[in-house]
């Protein structure tokens, strides 16, 4: 049987610890509230006139990711294992999401519209020489040789 000794030793130290641990957690919310309540804050709309109405509907997104490699060094395409500017110029879409947020404006929906990048282009006849037979290739990256 252990002695009331050894109990009472423990229930002070747990006592401790749980005061240790109330007592910095009050410290940290108390730091916390001064350094917000220090903030300069300013209302970025004040000024604005004709804002458009609050939304009252459900609303859907179509959030596209470009790829614009104009402005990398030889170096961060060769690092990037992307063409350069000569071999792909211009913007392309390589991302896209389909974004959904709820009329209550409570949750959000979003699914992921992926391209086809990576494909495996199967064995076709050539669409501008309809006697010509194009083999398959793994892992094209450019689609417009699908076509």
């Amino acid at each position: 049987m252990s002695s009331p000794r050894k109990h009472s030793r423990a229930i002070r130290a747990i006592t401790s610890l749980s005061v240790g641990i109330v007592a910095l957690s009050a410290i940290g919310w108390l730091g916390l509230g001064r350094v917000s309540g220090s903030l300069n804050r300013t209302d970025a709309f004040a000024n604005v006139k004709n804002r458009p109405d609050k939304p009252t509907s459900a609303m859907n997104l179509l959030l596209v990711g470009s790829d614009n490699r104009a402005g990398l060094t030889k170096e961060q395409i060769r690092e990037l294992w992307v063409g350069g500017t000569e071999v792909a110029a211009g913007a392309r879409s390589d991302t896209m999401l389909l974004v959904h947020i709820s009329k209550a404006r409570d949750s959000a929906v979003i699914i992921s519209l992926p391209r086809d990048s990576l494909v495996t282009i199967p064995e076709h006849i050539s669409s501008s020489d309809s006697t010509k037979t194009v083999p398959a290739r793994q892992n094209n990256l450019r689609q417009e040789e699908y076509r």
